[in-house]
């Protein structure tokens, strides 16, 4: 007669099992989640990327503008309403104030055409007269010293944000 000793075991045992299948799925779920942030950290890059060249190219072009209106208007064109905001072909801006309140959605070209490739993005400008000892303070009264910054952002988050200091002795061609 066999005892239960003698007899050679023959398979896993229900335990062994789920143990082994938990650990497993443990296993995986740690893998999957690791792929899965560093898919979103790579998206979160190149929005910052697509952001950071939108926001460039409206500095590029402003930085060439002077500080205040060539013809002596004091008035940016959206706030007089010669020109409604985001319809202006932003390439035919003459001053740094014209861009004041500008905002465009999906971001355009300098002749006002619509990018498609950029839905849901949105591209706005602010102008500021700022403090000149403290360029991030806001100044209530006018300065010789104006802040430009650009906004972008994609499905209404903030994806980048660039800014610019234009004095008026610059445009007047002092040091």
């Amino acid at each position: 007669m066999r005892t239960m000793r003698c007899m050679s075991r023959r398979g896993l045992t229900m335990m062994e099992v789920v143990i082994s299948t938990l650990l497993v799925g443990l296993t995986l779920t740690g893998a999957m989640q690791a792929v899965s942030g560093s898919a979103e950290r790579r998206e979160r890059a190149g929005d910052r990327a697509v952001g950071a060249a939108l926001a460039d190219e409206i500095i590029a072009v402003a930085a060439f503008l002077p500080f205040s209106d060539p013809e002596g208007q004091t008035l940016d064109p959206i706030a007089a309403g010669t020109v409604e905001d985001g319809a202006a072909a932003w390439g035919a801006f003459d001053d740094i104030d014209d861009w004041s309140g500008w905002s465009a959605s999906p971001p355009e070209g300098s002749s006002g055409t619509p990018r498609a490739a950029y839905r849901g993005w949105t591209r706005s400008v602010q102008v500021d007269f700022v403090d000149p000892v403290s360029p991030d303070t806001v100044s209530r009264t006018p300065t010789r010293v104006k802040r430009l910054t650009v906004t972008i952002s994609r499905q209404g988050v903030v994806r980048a944000r660039a800014s610019m200091l234009r004095t008026a002795a610059f445009s007047e061609g002092s040091p």
